[in-house]
């Protein structure tokens, strides 16, 4: 992604507006969102991710795109959002148990349930070797 690169490189100006389009082509992408927000963590404002991924969140229009911003921002989510996203089943995500596995870990992480997130860790760890 583009604008992922461009933010990695501190071109954050240059990445938010390729985001920005990239939403306006298509809304409801987590791609496009997870574009749009990886920007605001680069430069450190957490509260502008936050709100930005407020408002992208629930457009989303496919599970595992929900479940793959889930693992990856799941701090800027509410405790709410992260335990539906706990819901989702592998075959809704197109996930092999292992993956399944492992997002419920990084999603437990979120809550702060230690030793829900070594249990499914050790289960990913298992069913992934």
């Amino acid at each position: 992604n583009y604008a992922l690169a461009l933010a990695a490189i501190d071109s954050l100006a240059e990445a938010r507006r390729v985001a920005d389009g990239a939403l306006t082509l298509l809304p409801g992408s987590a791609a496009a969102i997870r574009a749009r927000v990886w920007p605001e963590l680069r430069a450190g404002d957490t509260a502008t991710a936050r709100a930005l991924l407020s408002r992208y969140f629930p457009t989303v229009t496919d599970d595992a795109g929900a479940v793959a911003l889930g693992t990856a921002f799941g701090s800027l989510l509410d405790k709410p959002t992260l335990r539906r996203l706990l819901a989702v089943d592998a075959a809704a995500i197109g996930a092999d148990r292992g993956e399944w596995a492992l997002n419920q870990a990084y999603l437990r992480m979120y809550l702060g349930e230690r030793d829900a997130v070594m249990a499914w860790a050790d289960t990913a760890r298992r069913l992934l070797a």
